[in-house]
C-alpha cells in the first residue's frame, strides 16, 4: 500500500505487492538484452542483471504446471519439484556459454594432438556437457567417438534414477578392490564417479574430485542433478553444496571442502590476497538462501559487492530490494535500506535522470528525511523558464523576450519541433503508466504552468562583445545567445520532467516553486523570485520584494499591467485573508492594489467614452481614500520617493478630472496636494495650476 500524508508532504512510494513487478521487470530486461544482441553490443551489466532476475523468476515466479495444475494446488511436493526444474533450467542457461567455450577448447586441443594417448581426450568435453545437463550432446559425442557403452550408461544414470547410481557405486568399489581403477584415464574415472552419485572418490591413483575446476553454479548443479537423490528439493541440494564448500559444518560435512565458494562472477578471474579473510558471496547464492530461509539477513543480499566491484553501483541491489519487498520480504534493516535508496538516487542524478532520482527518494520511509532529500534534489535541478505562460506558446514568448533574428527563429523552431517528437518517442517515462513502474501510485493531478514573464519594455537586448570588450556582463549575454538554440531544445524536456514530478509522483508544487525562488534569488532575478514565492505561498517574503523593488520600478516605468499580475496573484493566493497572512499589507500592497483599481476604472471610462455621473461619482471616495493611504508607503530610497510622487501626481490629475475646476473643487484639491507626498517640482507645478484655476474661478 501507499501511505499518503498531507497535501504538502511527499507521498511514500512502495513496490506493489505480488509478482507483477517481478514479471514486468524481468520481461523488460530480457527485451533490452535481445535488442543489445541484435545490435551486436555486449553489455555485461544487463546480462548479469538478467541472470539475477531469471533466478528470481525461477524461485518466485508464476509456474506453469500443465496437467499437474490441480495437483500442485494441494501438493507441496509438486510445487517443490517444479521449483527444482525451474532452477535447473536457470543453471542451464547461465552456464551454457561457458560450457560451449570449454567444449570447443577441448575439441580443438584434441584435434591438434595426434598422440595415441589422446583417445580419451573427448571425455573432458563430455563432462563439461554433463555439468550443464546437456545429456543429449554428451551422449552424441560419445557415440561419435565409438564409446557406446559409456553413452548408454550415462543416459540411464542422468535421467534421475537412483538404481543405476547404486550399481555403478558398487562397481567402483569392486574396481578399487582389485586395482582396476588405476588403469583408467582420470577423465574416464571422473565420469564413473559422477555417474555413481559421489562428489569425491579415493581411487588407487589418488582422490577424484568431480567439482574440481567448476564454478559454484555448476558445482551446485552437480549436487542437484547427480549427487543428491532424485527427489531432493532446492533447499536440500543447496545444503549439500554448502557442506562441500565448507560453508556449513555439521555431522554430515566432509573433513575438507571440495568445491568452490559462491564467489561473485567478477572475482572468478581474480586471485584474492591472503589478507582478505572474508568476501561477499554471489547475489544469486544469497537469493537461494533467502528462498530456503525466509528470515535470512537481507543486508548480506543487498551488499553491492555481491554483484559488482564498484561499491557505488547499487542498481542491482536497489532493484532486488524492490523485488523482494513486493514478494513480502520486508525485514531489511532501515539503515541499509535508506543507504541504498540514497546511493541509487545519487547514481541516477549523476546520470542526468534527476527526476527519476526523486522517484527513488520517495521510497524513503521517514517523512522528514524523504522531504528533505527531495527538496535538495529540486534545488539543484529546477530551472526558471522566463517568458512562458503555457506550453503551447513557448517559442512565441521566448522570441518576444529575446528578440532573436529571423534566421535564429527558424533554427530554434526546427529544434523545438524535433525536441517535442523526441520527447514523445524516446522519453516515455513522463507518460509512463503507474503499473509499468511497478510501484503503488495515487491519482494524478494537473500541473499549473502559469509562469511569470516580464514586459517587453523591461527586456534589454544584449550587446555584442566587441562593442565593449571589458564588460563581462555583455560577454555573458553573448554566450547566452550563442547557446540559445540549445536552451530552446532542452525546454520541452525540462517541462516534461517537471510534469512527471507533479502529475505522476505528485510532488507538492509548493516545493518546486520554493526551489525556483531560491534559484532566482541566487541569480539576482527579483521579479521571478517574488513570483515563485507567491506560488509557493510565502506571501510575506514576496510582499517585501514587491514593495522594495517590483512596484516602484513598474510605477516609474508606467508598466501597470506587469504590476497588476503580481497584485492579482496575491489576491488569488489568499482572497480574504491578505491582511492577516501578510504583515503590512494594508500599508504596502493594498495601496498599490487600490491605485491599480482606480486606473482600471479610469481606463474603462475612457474605453467606453461614457463618463456617466454615477461612474465619476463612484471614483470620488476611492480617490480620497487613496490620498490618505499614500503617506503610509515607506520611502527609504530615492526610487521609492519617485514612485510615490508619481502615484500622487496621477491621483491629483484624476481627482481634478473628477471634482472639476470650481472654487470648492479647487479648495479640496489644494488640501490633498498639501498632504500628498509629491516631489518638490511636482508640488510647485500643482500649486501653480491650482493658483491659475483659483484666479480663473474668482474672475468668473
Amino acid at each position: 500500500a501507499s501511505s499518503v500524508g498531507s497535501r504538502l508532504a511527499a507521498r511514500h512510494m512502495q513496490p506493489s505487492s505480488g509478482r507483477t513487478l517481478l514479471h514486468r521487470l524481468a520481461g523488460t530486461v530480457q527485451q533490452l538484452q535481445r535488442s543489445a544482441e541484435e545490435d551486436d553490443s555486449s553489455d555485461c551489466c544487463s546480462s548479469q542483471l538478467s541472470d539475477v532476475l531469471e533466478l528470481c523468476m525461477a524461485l518466485w515466479g508464476k509456474l506453469d504446471y500443465g496437467w499437474l495444475e490441480d495437483a500442485a494446488a494441494e501438493s507441496e511436493y509438486v510445487q517443490a519439484r517444479a521449483r527444482v526444474e525451474t532452477v535447473s533450467q536457470w543453471v542451464e542457461r547461465v552456464c551454457s556459454a561457458g560450457v560451449r567455450r570449454e567444449v570447443q577448447a577441448v575439441m580443438d586441443a584434441a584435434a591438434a594432438n595426434t598422440d595415441n594417448n589422446s583417445a580419451d581426450s573427448h571425455l573432458e568435453a563430455v563432462f563439461s556437457h554433463l555439468t550443464a545437463r546437456e545429456i543429449h550432446n554428451a551422449c552424441d559425442l560419445l557415440q561419435e567417438k565409438g564409446d557406446h557403452h559409456l553413452a548408454l550408461l550415462l543416459a540411464q544414470v542422468c535421467m534421475g534414477d537412483d538404481t543405476p547410481r547404486q550399481i555403478i557405486a558398487k562397481q567402483l568399489a569392486n574396481w578399487a578392490e582389485c586395482g582396476a581403477d588405476t588403469t583408467m584415464s582420470p577423465s574416464r574415472l571422473v565420469l564413473y564417479v559422477l555417474a555413481s552419485g559421489q562428489a569425491t572418490y579415493n581411487s588407487g591413483s589418488g582422490l577424484v574430485n568431480i567439482c574440481k575446476g567448476l564454478d559454484w553454479r555448476r558445482a551446485l548443479a552437480v549436487h542437484l542433478w547427480y549427487i543428491c537423490p532424485s527427489t531432493c528439493t532446492v533447499s536440500e541440494a543447496l545444503l549439500e553444496y554448502e557442506r562441500g564448500a565448507g560453508l556449513v559444518q555439521d555431522s554430515l560435512s566432509p573433513s575438507s571442502s571440495y568445491c568452490q565458494e559462491p564467489l561473485p562472477q567478477y572475482l572468478g578471474e581474480h586471485t584474492l590476497p591472503d589478507s582478505v579473510s572474508r568476501v561477499s558471496y554471489d547475489i544469486c547464492y544469497h537469493l537461494l538462501k533467502l528462498y530456503t530461509q525466509p528470515s535470512y539477513r537481507l543486508d548480506q543480499l543487498l551488499n553491492p559487492a555481491t554483484n559488482t566491484p564498484d561499491p557505488l553501483d547499487v542498481t542491482t541491489s536497489w532493484l532486488v530490494m524492490a523485488l523482494i519487498h513486493s514478494l513480502g520480504y520486508t525485514h531489511v534493516n532501515p539503515i541499509v535500506a535508506n543507504g541504498i535508496h540514497l546511493a541509487m538516487a545519487a547514481h541516477l542524478e549523476s546520470a542526468g535522470l534527476w527526476h527519476w532520482a526523486i522517484f527513488v527518494l520517495l521510497s524513503l520511509k521517514q517523512e522528514n528525511c524523504r522531504g528533505a532529500e527531495v527538496r535538495s534534489v529540486l534545488s539543484r535541478h529546477v530551472q526558471i523558464v522566463e517568458g512562458i505562460e503555457s506550453e503551447d506558446d513557448t517559442f512565441v514568448r521566448m522570441k518576444e523576450r529575446q528578440r532573436i533574428s529571423d534566421q535564429q527563429v527558424v533554427a530554434a523552431q526546427t529544434m523545438e519541433v524535433t525536441g517535442a517528437l523526441d520527447d514523445e518517442q524516446q522519453q516515455p517515462q513522463a507518460n509512463m503508466d503507474e503499473d509499468d513502474v511497478g510501484f503503488v501510485d495515487g491519482d494524478d493531478n494537473s500541473m499549473d504552468t502559469d509562469l511569470t514573464r516580464r514586459n517587453e519594455q523591461q527586456t534589454t537586448t544584449p550587446q555584442p562583445a566587441e562593442n565593449n570588450p571589458a564588460d563581462e556582463d555583455s560577454q555573458c549575454n553573448v554566450s547566452f545567445n550563442d547557446n540559445e538554440n540549445e536552451i530552446n531544445f532542452d525546454l520541452s524536456s525540462y517541462l516534461s520532467q517537471e510534469e512527471f514530478l507533479i502529475a505522476k509522483l505528485r510532488i507538492p508544487e509548493k516545493w518546486i516553486n520554493e526551489s525556483k525562488a531560491i534559484l532566482a534569488r541566487s541569480l539576482g532575478m527579483v521579479e521571478e523570485e517574488a513570483w515563485y514565492l507567491i506560488k509557493a505561498g510565502d506571501l510575506t517574503r514576496a510582499h517585501a520584494l514587491l514593495i522594495e523593488t517590483i512596484a516602484p520600478t513598474a510605477i516609474i516605468n508606467e508598466d501597470h499591467d506587469y504590476l497588476a499580475r503580481y497584485i492579482t496573484a496575491f489576491e488569488a493566493s489568499s482572497p480574504s485573508l491578505l491582511d492577516v497572512n501578510v504583515p503590512d499589507w494594508k500599508i504596502g500592497g493594498a495601496v498599490y492594489a487600490h491605485y491599480l483599481h482606480i486606473l482600471a476604472a479610469v481606463e474603462e471610462i475612457k474605453r467606453t467614452q461614457q463618463p456617466t455621473q454615477d461612474k465619476v461619482e463612484a471614483l470620488r471616495p476611492r480617490l480620497l481614500a487613496l490620498c490618505g493611504q499614500l503617506n503610509s508607503l515607506r520611502t527609504p530610497t530615492a526610487r521609492h520617493r519617485l514612485c510615490v510622487s508619481e502615484v500622487s501626481r496621477v491621483v491629483v490629475g484624476v481627482l481634478r478630472a473628477v471634482l472639476g475646476e470650481d472654487l470648492a473643487a479647487t479648495a479640496a484639491i489644494a488640501n490633498q496636494v498639501a498632504s500628498l507626498p509629491l516631489s518638490q517640482d511636482c508640488a510647485l507645478q500643482e500649486l501653480n495650476t491650482l493658483t491659475h484655476q483659483y484666479l480663473a474661478a474668482v474672475a468668473n
